[in-house]
């Protein structure tokens, strides 16, 4: 929000465009800001929080040099309109973590690493970085729905970037635009964009 129209409301609230301003100084203070409608919720520089249960619609979680979301073994559900900007998101590689039976949900200049799970209905990352030192893709499409990538960096120990999981006859629609793919070594057996099906379709 920068270059916005800055104000106080005169309860101590800084509002930039109709957005609060709040810096999580703790996890309490993380929990509470991020259930604010509107807010946007900075992360004091080496600062690491959990993924919260709950998150209200049109929050934005803007991290600081150093600081880290934990998106590890975590199952929320139920966001709509959050953006997650400038913070490093840590995933496991284990399965059916993430966010789950959400709508819009964006990542801008993000660091990821591990595998992400992604159940949201209309995805978008913009300038991320994902990384994965293990042999699972760095991010599962799962459940359907819009995903964009736009000039992110794929980082893999394998040739493994892009899962599309479909158990159903359900409908994917997949942009990549100027990404790029980086891969320590290859299998023949996957492609850096793979679609699987348990149906044949």
């Amino acid at each position: 929000f920068v270059g916005g129209n800055r104000n106080d409301d005169g309860k101590g609230k800084v509002i930039v465009d109709g957005h609060e301003i709040i810096t999580a100084s703790t996890a309490e203070k993380f929990v509470e800001a991020v259930n604010t409608p509107n807010a946007q919720v900075i992360i004091p520089a080496n600062t690491t929080v959990d993924l919260p249960a709950s998150i209200a619609e049109g929050v934005t979680i803007e991290g600081s040099e150093g600081s880290v979301i934990n998106f590890a073994g975590k199952t929320p559900a139920n966001f709509n309109n959050v953006t997650f900007k400038n913070i490093t998101i840590k995933e496991d590689n284990n399965a059916y973590s993430g966010i789950q039976h959400s709508d819009v949900i964006n990542y801008v200049d993000c660091v990821i690493e591990g595998c992400l799970q992604v159940y949201s209905i209309n995805t978008t990352f913009t300038r991320c970085i994902f990384k994965n030192d293990g042999d699972n893709y760095a991010v599962w499409l799962y459940g359907g729905g819009s995903s964009i990538f736009e000039n992110c960096q794929f980082k893999t120990s394998l040739n493994k970037a892009v899962l599309v999981y479909n158990e159903t006859a359900i409908e994917y629609d997949v942009t990549l635009n100027d990404c790029t793919f980086t891969a320590k070594e290859c299998t023949k057996d996957k492609a850096a964009v793979q679609i699987h099906t348990e149906l044949g379709i």
